[in-house]
């Protein structure tokens, strides 16, 4: 009998032990919405729903839904009087939502250029784990489905990992002109030929 007891104490401990083990390997994060410069702040929130939505596909954190936070910094009457990018703000934030960790930022738009800054601040400590800042020319919608994937699998830890998706296949690309004779630039730099030309074997993201 005693024996059964201390077969029964151990197994119930052993899977303690796991519960506990894949709690710590998956804490949970909440992202905010970011701050708008140069973009309306709906784009911006569209970003922060996009960042949001490449976790909880990444599995690597367990993901707070928006409507959950909001209802929780409802209850508490706990109310943002601007953007929070700050990091005192993110950990002020996360406190109220009791979780381990923050993530926010901003999207900047000067001209065609649009910029992304994000980073994760752990909210016990308040120190910045990881910060990113990605920088993308071209339309809003390319930034949604694109750039917004980078960061947020730089935010994760997996760059190496998404390059190795993102750069798996090539093309061809015909590029022509009128009047013909333009020099063709790949990524600002001159490939020394003119238009008409087809570049062959382009490496997908170029």
């Amino acid at each position: 009998m005693r024996f059964r007891l201390v077969y029964l104490l151990c197994v119930y401990l052993y899977f303690i032990t796991q519960i506990c083990a894949q709690t710590a390997e998956r804490r949970n994060i909440a992202v905010v919405t970011f701050d708008a410069r140069g973009v309306s702040p709906i784009e911006a929130e569209a970003v922060a729903d996009r960042i949001r939505n490449e976790f909880t596909k990444a599995d690597v954190y367990q993901v707070v839904e928006r409507g959950l936070m909001e209802e929780i910094m409802e209850e508490q009457a706990f109310q943002l009087t601007g953007a929070c990018t700050e990091s005192s703000c993110l950990v002020e934030v996360g406190k109220i939502l009791a979780v381990h960790f923050m993530a926010g930022g901003s999207v900047t738009k000067v001209g065609n250029l649009f910029t992304i800054e994000a980073r994760i601040v752990d909210v016990e400590s308040g120190k910045i784990v990881q910060n990113v800042i990605e920088d993308y020319l071209g339309p809003i919608e390319n930034l949604m489905v694109h750039t917004t994937k980078i960061v947020a699998n730089k935010l994760m830890g997996l760059e190496e990992e998404f390059k190795a998706v993102m750069l798996g296949g090539t093309s061809d690309l015909l590029v022509k002109s009128n009047p013909f004779g333009a020099t063709i630039y790949i990524n600002d730099s001159p490939i020394g030929d003119i238009t008409p030309y087809t570049i062959q074997g382009l490496i997908e993201g170029e």
